[in-house]
């Protein structure tokens, strides 16, 4: 078992972002339950460091992200859109 803490928790409330493939060879997919809004994306690595901001634009409901770029491991993603922020945990397995 994998025990991953950055000090960021899932927020299980905000559930209206999903993301998946996951775990993924570097593709996921970001659904939301809103449209033509921007996603500002932070990535943070096992040790806390941001390894990747990307801003995202959400189109007929979901847009994608290229993680390929990352080594294999475990990722927490913030995204932070329409005045809520969500946490979510991937898997990158290259």
């Amino acid at each position: 078992a994998i025990d991953f803490q950055v000090g960021i928790d899932d927020e299980p409330e905000a559930a209206d972002i999903f993301v998946y493939q996951n775990p993924t060879t570097g593709l996921i997919r970001i659904n939301t339950s809103f449209d033509n809004s921007d996603v500002m994306t932070t990535v943070f690595d096992a040790t806390g460091k941001i390894v990747m901001i990307k801003n995202l634009f959400v189109s007929e409901y979901t847009t994608e992200m290229d993680l390929s770029s990352l080594h294999s491991g475990l990722y927490m993603i913030r995204m932070e859109a329409n005045g809520k922020k969500v946490n979510r945990r991937v898997v990158i397995m290259n």
